[in-house]
């Protein structure tokens, strides 16, 4: 039998930031590192497999494109024109299942990076399989417990995915993308202490209620930025989400994704 601490466990991180901040580009260098071995990205943007082909050609690829077409898998697009969102969750759900020749998602080797983009787009899949397809306008509209109700169904189910994602049984290295949204933070416990409410930016997924509670989920919280200097960096999460930090990373180090950041930062979660 084997000791527990033999068996490889797979690093996750949460990619947080605003649109066209790189979240999605900074995947790419990763595949320059011997212990990735293969790159599997889930796309609920349709935009990873263009977006690819044209960072990684002409005459300043932000990776070897070599590397590229040996370790990115063409990415599995579950959110296309004309296609149910609800739909795309269920497609998700089913190719977890089985992904190809990988097997079950607890069945890939530890030299497999998968990459979620973006949690944002599998949270309104989800929302749109529980309320039977119906926009979350629509629910609105409605009120009362229906309202109610949808929202706590896909929140449930979406805490069920991350825990999925992030379990101890995977051992492949998991990277999940999301936009950004900014909560002024009060809780009951806040406010019994006598402690003042908070402005936190938090993963988009579905409903203010859920944002708080993502963070935990994951290894390691990073924030994609824009610095003093304009340039697009990645650093750690803002303060008030710490909990999850990456050995030898300040709180105030900058990684500029056109430096290769992101395969940077990776290194120092493998412990380079």
């Amino acid at each position: 039998m084997n000791d527990i601490f033999d068996v490889p466990l797979g690093h996750n991180a949460l990619l947080m930031g605003d649109s066209k901040m790189g979240k999605s580009a900074s995947i790419l260098p990763l595949v320059e590192l011997d212990e990735v071995e293969r790159i599997v990205v889930a796309d609920f943007d349709a935009k990873f497999a263009s977006l690819a082909r044209s960072l990684c050609s002409g005459k300043n690829p932000v990776a070897d494109p070599e590397k590229v077409r040996q370790k990115l898998i063409p990415p599995t697009v579950f959110r296309r024109p004309g296609f149910s969102q609800a739909r795309a969750y269920q497609d998700f759900m089913q190719k977890l299942k089985g992904w190809d020749d990988l097997g079950e998602l607890e069945e890939w080797p530890e030299g497999t990076v998968f990459f979620v983009d973006s949690l944002t787009f599998l949270a309104n899949a989800i929302f749109h399989d529980v309320s039977g397809g119906k926009k979350h306008t629509e629910i609105r509209s409605g009120g009362g417990a229906g309202a109610f109700d949808a929202y706590m169904d896909a929140q449930e189910s979406i805490r069920s995915v991350l825990n999925r994602l992030t379990s101890d049984q995977v051992h492949a290295h998991v990277l999940v993308s999301a936009h950004i949204d900014i909560q002024q933070l009060y809780s009951e416990e806040m406010k019994e202490a006598g402690l003042p409410a908070h402005i936190a930016a938090l993963p988009r997924s579905k409903g203010k209620a859920l944002a708080p509670e993502i963070p935990a989920y994951f290894n390691v919280l990073l924030h994609y930025k824009k610095n003093k200097k304009g340039e697009r960096v990645i650093g750690a999460a803002p303060d008030e989400l710490t909990g999850a930090s990456v050995p030898n990373l300040a709180a105030d180090a900058e990684y500029p994704i056109k430096d290769k950041g992101l395969k940077k930062i990776f290194e120092l979660m493998l412990g380079y």
